[in-house]
């Protein structure tokens, strides 16, 4: 075997050809035209590459046509020669076929269709024969013809007694007609199917949807609906098509009337997430926050799971670290008496405690001399020293082994007085909309649905009871 020669650089490439510069010296080697990705691509196919074509692979002047040469005889293609002869046959390609051969074939397609249409004759015949004769075929329409009378007289007769009872049942069924409006009749209902735990603020929130509606367009559903329909969505985060079946409504529609009601409630409730001055926080204290007295917010955050985008770097920005996977991240601020004070815009998951609390100038809402209470994620140091504010943080451990008594002991009373705003917290996840994976489509609502289960919050029974604040 002569090593002298590299066998892809000097063996036509193509499929079935076995031809070789070595055993033909009149045969030339042609690369592919690197110059065109499009003429590249054409060699490819018309060749029937299989595999990845690399710079030594060649293919030989047996598959040109003398006009690709610019010469005759010459060893130089034409710009734009493609490979048109000797091409390569797969398996299943037909070989060319005779005339005889096809011949036979459409013969033997005549012989089935002459079977096909001579069964079908014959089972035509049979079924005619099959049939009975004219007369007897008359006396039978003659039976049927007087049968049908009879028929038809007694039934006019059986429909009038009948419409009357039809009417009786007509207005019982109409009477008791469901609609999922009428079973919220009281507050233990209202709180498990909207959230709301008084009968009283339901039809407030109803009468002022129903005044600030504008009846231009037909509308589906009454005031009352749309407010049960969107907060059903809220605290038990059913689909817009399960609504749509609820309601009798399509699912478009459902959703427009959500979106709809939803800002209406929003732009009402968001005026109860009120920062209130430090006299009435003095004023309504609890008893845990007696050494933190000068307590004006209690801060924490609270992440809700929404679905992974297809842009990368919308996912980037929503992948929470912490939870290990995306979210969207809302800043909570509470009241020593456990009045949420402070309702964040939604950011991404990656967004860390404290660049919210600067996007939001948190800190511009405090006095000098004021107290915010943080968990040792909120690192706000030198915000809250720019500002005169005290920060109230659990000491951390560093290089310690273990706590000192001292840290243990401020360790366990800020951790009984912070336990208001994990309660508050747990009060927003009561709203399933809040515990499950929120669709990217839901994303630019998610604002007004947090300002409205703060304020439904706000408005519901206290956290802590009255013998539990300072007289």
């Amino acid at each position: 075997m002569d090593l002298r020669y590299s066998k892809s650089k000097n063996n036509c490439c193509v499929p079935q050809c076995s031809t070789t510069y070595i055993k033909n010296k009149f045969v030339s080697l042609h690369k592919f035209p690197t110059y065109s990705k499009v003429l590249f691509q054409k060699w490819v196919v018309v060749l029937k590459i299989g595999k990845r074509v690399t710079q030594h692979m060649k293919v030989c002047s047996l598959h040109f046509r003398d006009e690709d040469f610019i010469l005759k005889g010459k060893a130089r293609l034409k710009k734009g020669a493609v490979p048109s002869v000797n091409l390569p046959l797969r398996k299943h390609d037909s070989v060319g076929q005779s005339q005889s051969q096809i011949s036979e074939r459409q013969n033997r397609a005549k012989v089935r269709q002459q079977k096909q249409l001579e069964s079908s004759h014959n089972a035509v015949i049979e079924c005619t024969e099959s049939l009975p004769s004219t007369l007897e075929v008359d006396r039978e329409k003659e039976t049927a013809v007087a049968n049908l009378i009879y028929f038809k007289e007694n039934t006019v007769k059986f429909c009038k007694t009948y419409e009357d009872k039809a009417v009786q049942v007509n207005v019982s069924e109409e009477y008791h007609t469901y609609h999922l409006d009428s079973l919220i009749d009281s507050n233990y209902k209202c709180s498990v199917l909207t959230g709301i735990k008084s009968l009283i603020i339901f039809n407030i929130l109803v009468n002022y949807i129903e005044s600030v509606s504008t009846s231009s367009n037909k509308s589906y559903l009454t005031s009352k609906q749309k407010v049960i329909l969107t907060l059903m969505r809220l605290k038990l985060d059913i689909s817009f098509r399960s609504l749509a079946v609820l309601f009798k409504i399509t699912p478009k529609t459902a959703q427009s009337y959500f979106h709809t009601t939803l800002k209406l409630l929003s732009n009402l409730l968001k005026q109860l997430i009120i920062f209130p001055s430090k006299e009435e926080v003095l004023h309504n204290m609890p008893k845990c926050f007696e050494q933190y007295r000068s307590t004006r917010l209690i801060l924490d955050c609270t992440e809700i799971p929404i679905q992974k985008s297809k842009c990368l770097s919308c996912r980037i920005k929503t992948y929470s670290f912490y939870k290990g996977k995306h979210t969207i991240k809302y800043l909570i601020g509470v009241a020593p008496s456990g009045l949420i004070t402070v309702v964040s815009k939604g950011y991404g998951g990656r967004a860390s405690d404290k660049e919210i609390f600067n996007a939001e100038q948190i800190i511009k809402k405090c006095d000098p001399g004021d107290s915010i209470m943080v968990d040792k994620g909120l690192l706000i140091q030198k915000e809250c020293a720019d500002y005169f504010v005290k920060l109230i943080q659990p000491p951390f451990l560093y290089k310690k082994k273990q706590f000192t008594k001292e840290d243990a002991t401020k360790t366990a009373s800020i951790a009984r007085a912070r336990v208001h705003v994990e309660r508050v917290i747990q009060r927003i996840k009561i709203f399933k909309i809040c515990q499950g994976t929120v669709l990217w489509s839901m994303l630019p609502y998610m604002d007004d649905v947090m300002y409205v289960i703060a304020g439904l919050i706000n408005l519901s029974s206290p956290v802590l009871a009255n013998d539990k604040f300072i007289t």
